[in-house]
């Protein structure tokens, strides 16, 4: 008996999966991020009681955000060790970063800033560090087992490979976090890239806007995990925020190739996915997480997506996205949902 279901939830600019996987041995519950607050982590309890068994094999955090993280919180209070296998997360601590150092840094930027993007972004920054730290700590009082996933480790979480990323890579992406000077930059770095347009007068082709775009210079993106799922031969990728250079980095980049199915990153930015990495990829479907009320999902990002034969679903337009195939029982009152 094989099995795949995956639940992409509605939680706006943030990211919450639940995916069950059943090969050739018992079924295994992984929750890869689980939104932006308590909110969103009551909304992912609900989905796994109501239809995962109140449990969750393997906990995942992709990368050190909010918009991911923060939902985390309110599942691990609710449901610690007996119903939590183990949970994967990286801990700036284990990698050199003075986390109590970060925070204040970043709460020092966002209250001295003048430019009220600057405060948004060090704030971000400020809050995303604390839940992440928050998270660690909670998982050691409620003894849930913790460990950290590399690509360079042969690293697997569950029925995922680890493909990114490298233990180098991750600590080169997050040295500067507790450096003044280099947190100014990153901070400066993202909001200068959220300012920049496509260079050019009228209407450009979709290929011509993502070669265009800077890749993203937010470093806790950039350290994402990028997970590969085999299912009877086809395979799904989970790229949380990744960005161009953190693709570059991968080991094997080539397991990327001809995918069945992307978890598009950052919510369908520009930024992240370049036309060679989609050429490359070429995904039959695309799933978007996101609110869809600012520029995300990118009209460029849609249209390159659509251009190599991609259909694309996203949160924004149908709400909870259900993906299922095998040996999975219907639920009552899901429909099917229009794509993109």
């Amino acid at each position: 008996m094989a099995r795949l279901q995956i639940d992409m939830l509605p939680v706006g600019d943030a990211d919450a999966f639940v995916v069950e996987v059943q090969t050739d041995g018992p079924a295994q519950v992984c929750l890869i991020d689980g939104g932006k607050d308590w909110e969103d982590g009551d909304r992912v309890l609900r989905q796994v009681n109501a239809y995962y068994g109140g449990r969750i094999d393997h906990l995942i955090l992709s990368h050190l955000d909010i918009e991911h993280v923060g939902g985390l919180l309110r599942i691990v209070e609710s449901l610690g060790a007996d119903r939590i296998g183990r949970a994967w997360v990286h801990d700036l601590s284990r990698h050199g970063v003075d986390v109590g150092k970060t925070v204040q840094l970043a709460r020092g930027l966002a209250e001295q800033a003048q430019s009220t993007p600057v405060k948004a972004v060090a704030r971000h920054v400020a809050d995303s560090v604390d839940a992440a730290r928050r998270l660690t700590e909670m998982l050691g009082e409620k003894g849930v087992a913790v460990a950290e996933p590399f690509a360079d480790e042969n690293s697997r979480i569950g029925p995922f490979e680890v493909i990114g990323p490298t233990r180098a890579f991750f600590e080169e992406s997050v040295r500067t976090y507790d450096d003044r000077r280099g947190l100014d930059r990153m901070v400066e770095a993202g909001i200068s890239m959220r300012r920049r347009t496509t260079v050019g007068a009228g209407p450009a082709e979709p290929d011509e806007v993502l070669a265009q775009a800077v890749d993203s210079p937010e470093s806790h993106k950039q350290a994402s995990l990028i997970l590969l799922l085999d299912y009877e031969g086809d395979r799904y990728l989970f790229a949380g925020d990744a960005g161009r250079e953190a693709f570059a980095a991968c080991p094997d980049l080539e397991t990327v190739r001809g995918l069945h199915w992307l978890k598009v990153p950052n919510h369908g930015s520009k930024h992240n996915l370049s036309p060679d990495l989609l050429d490359l990829m070429r995904p039959a479907l695309a799933y978007i997480s996101s609110a869809g009320t600012g520029i995300n999902p990118h009209p460029a990002l849609v249209a390159a997506l659509q251009n190599r034969g991609a259909t694309i679903y996203s949160t924004a337009r149908s709400g909870n996205i259900w993906h299922r195939r095998g040996d999975v029982p219907a639920r009552a009152g899901f429909e099917t949902r229009p794509p993109m």
